[in-house]
């Protein structure tokens, strides 16, 4: 991140400024901060993990809101096909020969 900005911010800084360079305790080692008059540049990983923590929330969140709102509209439409009337239930009882007549066959 810091490469990105780094020749925008060297052209920014006056030629006759002095930069100092001084440890911290609220920059954790492998990071570092920037601070200028104009702009200061926040490279520190922590604060960069939270950013991208949360956006990447924010679009699992938003990815699931749309899914249940798809779910939900095709919940509420009603069918494009005409329901079909059920066929009429046959009783099998009125159609099988008696117990008589299977004993003679």
């Amino acid at each position: 991140m810091a490469r990105k900005f780094a020749a925008d911010w060297v052209q920014k800084v006056d030629e006759d400024a002095v930069m100092r360079i001084q440890p911290s305790d609220h920059v954790e080692q492998g990071s570092c901060m920037l601070e200028g008059s104009e702009e200061n540049v926040d490279a520190r990983v922590g604060p960069q993990l939270e950013i991208l923590h949360e956006a990447l929330l924010q679009e699992v969140l938003t990815e699931r809101d749309d899914a249940d709102a798809v779910d939900e509209a095709a919940e509420t439409e009603p069918a494009d096909v005409d329901p079909q009337p059920m066929p009429e239930t046959i009783d099998e009882s009125e159609n099988s020969p008696s117990g008589d007549e299977e004993a003679s066959q």
